[in-house]
């Protein structure tokens, strides 16, 4: 072994004095295979959830003040679910401060102390393979296949109270006549004929905390391109 390790050493030499470098630098490019006989190699770093928490937070601290109110809340829902694309683990853990606590269990794993669920990571995974459903309700259209639209300015569709949209008539007065803390919103996709309801509970914060049961509705499929004549 000694001697295999000698000789690899006096080649390395001998060659970086052919091509006029050092035999530090060719270990660097070729791998340093002297020592132990195998490459070292760098592993490449992922995220943890420690990484995470300075935007799950800085999510909290915009939707304290959004989610007082339904529209800001489903703006922030939007918000959370148009991450899903880019970084799914970051868009669940934005979308676990929207929802409802007591559709979620406990976590104290989670930068955000919830875990949304198997149930609710199944739609998030559809999400992610079908990016379209999500762009469809913030401003992308059909016609280029739903390409276009502003990340930094979510434009959400909301019918229009009394509209008819598919044949379902849009009751967007929010509150139930027998309930002052749950109420339910209209939204529209650009890619699906009736409007989508979002349901809310408020909570003992004053903040709207959005259903599960609105997700499912808003991981139906959308219209496909429209083929060219």
């Amino acid at each position: 072994m000694l001697k295999k390790i000698l000789a690899g050493t006096v080649a390395l030499s001998l060659l970086g004095i052919s091509l006029g470098c050092s035999t530090d630098a060719l270990k660097q490019v070729l791998g340093d295979k002297t020592s132990s006989g195998s490459t070292t190699t760098t592993t490449p770093s992922t995220s943890t959830t420690t990484d995470y928490k300075p935007a799950v937070d800085a999510f909290k601290t915009e939707f304290n003040t959004e989610g007082k109110t339904p529209q800001g809340s489903v703006k922030m829902l939007f918000k959370a679910l148009i991450k899903i694309e880019e970084d799914p683990k970051l868009g669940e853990y934005l979308l676990s401060v929207v929802l409802r606590a007591d559709e979620m269990s406990e976590n104290k794993s989670s930068p955000s102390g919830y875990d949304v669920g198997s149930s609710m990571r199944y739609l998030l995974d559809q999400m992610k393979a079908s990016p379209q459903i999500v762009r469809s309700y913030v401003g992308a259209k059909p016609a280029d296949d739903y390409q276009n639209f502003d990340k930094n300015n979510l434009v959400i569709d909301y019918p229009a109270n009394g509209t008819l949209t598919g044949g379902v008539k849009i009751d967007n007065t929010l509150q139930y006549p027998d309930k002052d803390t749950d109420g339910r919103i209209y939204v529209k996709s650009s890619g699906k004929d009736t409007g989508t309801p979002i349901y809310f509970k408020k909570g003992t914060t004053g903040l709207w905390k959005i259903e599960s049961r609105s997700v499912s509705s808003i991981a139906t499929g959308v219209q496909a391109k429209p083929k060219e004549i």
